[in-house]
């Protein structure tokens, strides 16, 4: 990093997290002080990573154990500031993470019904191509659909990022696992972000999406409003390991 035009997001992430040297971060500071959209960031990358010491020093497993009989998929035992900072880290670093972040800071809403969360109703959130991830994920909604269909329980699987990938037809692995589970069940549903598939198209790549994957909102859009309405929001990479 020799100038101001070098300062990107994952610079500003390491300044804020001190990972930059004394040379670096001077820089940096400079460049923040002349510039209010840098220091905008630098104020959001800072609030996330507060949010994530309040709410990660508060929880316990934000979801159904990965190892069936030591915990069942109806309990859940992670505050209202973990699932705050679950939401703001599944984002990542880059503007949907500031916008998820600021929208929170003032959406009431939200952050009342995280307090009165429904455990029965689950939106389950994965934005990265781990094929481990994507069966921790079809596992989840399989113990999930067993003990909590005969109450009523809805549970949506949502993917942005390489979290597409489990969606997408010709290339997920598990893809006829997901063409089961939504022909066989209506108490679950797969959403494809729509940011995700048109960031892949300005690359000159169509996905072909499962059919009968729900691909008409971003994956913030659909999970805000599920938070508005009670619904518990788990990030898949947080699951407990098999």
């Amino acid at each position: 990093m020799k100038n101001f035009d070098d300062i990107d997001e994952q610079t500003l992430g390491a300044f804020v997290d001190g990972q930059l040297d004394a040379a670096q971060s001077s820089l940096v500071i400079k460049a923040v002080d002349k510039d209010p959209a840098l220091r905008e960031q630098v104020y959001q990358l800072r609030r996330a990573k507060d949010l994530m010491k309040l709410g990660f020093g508060d929880a316990r497993p934000a979801s159904p154990s990965g190892v069936p009989h030591k915990a069942r998929p109806g309990r859940f035992g992670v505050g209202v500031a973990a699932s705050v900072a679950l939401l703001v880290t599944g984002f990542g670093a880059g503007s949907l993470g500031y916008y998820c972040t600021r929208y929170l800071d003032t959406d009431s809403s939200v952050m009342a019904s995280l307090a009165q969360r429904q455990s029965d109703h689950v939106v389950l959130h994965i934005n990265d191509s781990d094929p481990r991830h994507f069966m921790a994920a079809l596992d989840y909604v399989d113990r999930f659909l067993e003990e909590n269909t005969a109450t009523g329980g809805q549970i949506e699987v949502v993917a942005n990022a390489g979290g597409l990938d489990l969606m997408r037809a010709g290339l997920s692995p598990y893809e006829e696992r997901v063409v089961a589970m939504i022909n066989r069940r209506n108490n679950v549903h797969f959403i494809a972000c729509a940011n995700a598939i048109n960031n892949l198209q300005q690359q000159g790549i169509e996905p072909r999406i499962i059919r009968s994957v729900n691909t008409e909102q971003t994956a913030l859009e659909h999970i805000v409003e599920r938070l508005r309405s009670g619904w518990t929001y788990i990030k898949v990479d947080s699951l407990p390991e098999a």
